[in-house]
C-alpha cells in the first residue's frame, strides 16, 4: 500500500540566513568515510558555509591549526566518533589543547553512549546522531550558540529533532520491530 502525507515545512527549516546570522562561514568535518564528508558538503551547499573535510584525526588537527594560524579558523568542527587510529574524542582533546575552547566541537555518532562516558573531559560541546541531517545540525548549533542547556554528556539523540513526534510503524519481522523501537 502507499501512504501520501502532505507535510508543512517548518519555518525554522527554511531559514536561509541562519548561518550568516550566526557568523558561521567555515566548517571542518572529519570522517574516515569520504562519502559522509561529501554528503555533509552537499547538505551545506546552499547555506553559504564553506565545508572542508579530513579523512582522519591527524589531518584534521593539522588543518585546524593551520587555519587558525592563517587567521581563517573554522567556526565549527564536526568529528566522527569512530575513526581508525586517532578517534573523534582524542582528536577533540588534542584540538582543545591547541586551540582552546572558542571553536565548538561536535561529535557525529551512531552509537548510544552511557551518560558520563560520552564526554569524559574531552571538551566536546555536543553530540549529533547519525545520519547527518541539516535541520538536526542547525538545531544543535543554535542550542550551542544561544547557550541553551545541551550537555555534551547526554546520550546522543536524546533531544533529537524527532523528540515528541509519534510515528506509527507496521512491521511483521520481530527483529526489525525491535530495531525500530
Amino acid at each position: 500500500f502507499t501512504v501520501d502525507l502532505e507535510l508543512r515545512i517548518s519555518e525554522y527549516a527554511i531559514d536561509h540566513d541562519f548561518w550568516k546570522k550566526q557568523g558561521i562561514t567555515r566548517l571542518l568535518t572529519v570522517d574516515d568515510d569520504e562519502d559522509i564528508c561529501r554528503n555533509i558538503q552537499m547538505a551545506m551547499e546552499e547555506t553559504g558555509v564553506t565545508v572542508e573535510y579530513a579523512l582522519d584525526g591527524p589531518t584534521a588537527l593539522h588543518m585546524a591549526l593551520a587555519a587558525e594560524k592563517g587567521g581563517n579558523g573554522y567556526h565549527i568542527i564536526l568529528l566522527d566518533w569512530n575513526m581508525p587510529g586517532l578517534d573523534g574524542m582524542e582528536t577533540a582533546r588534542r584540538i582543545r589543547q591547541e586551540l582552546g575552547t572558542r571553536t565548538p566541537l561536535l561529535i557525529l555518532t551512531s552509537y548510544d553512549l552511557p551518560e558520563g562516558e560520552a564526554n569524559d573531559g574531552m571538551g566536546v560541546d555536543a553530540f549529533l546522531p547519525k545520519p547527518f541531517f541539516l535541520t538536526s545540525f542547525r538545531h544543535r548549533v543554535n542550542a550551542l550558540l544561544d547557550h541553551v542547556t545541551t550537555p555534551a554528556a547526554e546520550t546522543p539523540g536524546e533531544h533529537s529533532a524527532l523528540q515528541g513526534i509519534h510515528i506509527l510503524v507496521a512491521e511483521d519481522n520481530e527483529i526489525n520491530a525491535e530495531i525500530l523501537s
